[in-house]
């Protein structure tokens, strides 16, 4: 139990979209349609972390993050999720008459290797923006220990 109460989101519409775990298939694909009504827009994209080879861990994915108004953000987006199976990229897409534009997007950490940060697109000056690099796996024999003690 936690010692304060945590607030509920009230009138918030959450989305979550997850990628493919295994399979032929790599890519899962979503369409998000912007809620009637909303005045911002929170996006919070994470990388799969990569697969371990036994002797290096998995560096874990990308994290990349945007909150703006909903005026910058398009009706309609596309939602690209991938596995750390083929290092794939979870990408947010805006489509149109002109083709396709990648407006966000984290990458998949790889064997011992994180996931890059992306460089900021020109969407990611509509709000506030920021892309963390995935952390690299280690190598060698680690121990975690986590030790619990009451009074």
């Amino acid at each position: 139990m936690f010692p304060f109460p945590i607030a509920t989101p009230q009138g918030c519409n959450i989305q979550t979209f997850y990628g493919v775990l295994s399979g032929t298939n790599k890519l899962n694909y979503y369409m998000w349609n912007k809620p009637v009504g909303v005045s911002h827009v929170y996006m919070m994209l994470i990388g799969a972390g990569g697969n371990g080879d036994g002797a290096v861990g998995g560096g874990s994915g990308a994290v990349t993050v945007w909150y703006g108004a909903a005026q910058h953000v398009p009706n309609n987006l596309q939602v690209e999720c991938g596995s750390s199976e083929n290092a794939s990229q979870i990408r947010i897409i805006r489509g149109g008459s002109g083709g396709t534009t990648v407006i966000l997007q984290a990458a998949a950490g790889q064997s011992g290797i994180g996931g890059l940060a992306d460089s900021a697109t020109p969407f990611a000056a509509s709000g506030f923006y920021q892309s963390i690099a995935g952390q690299n796996g280690s190598s060698g024999n680690i121990c975690c220990r986590t030790i619990l003690t009451s009074n």
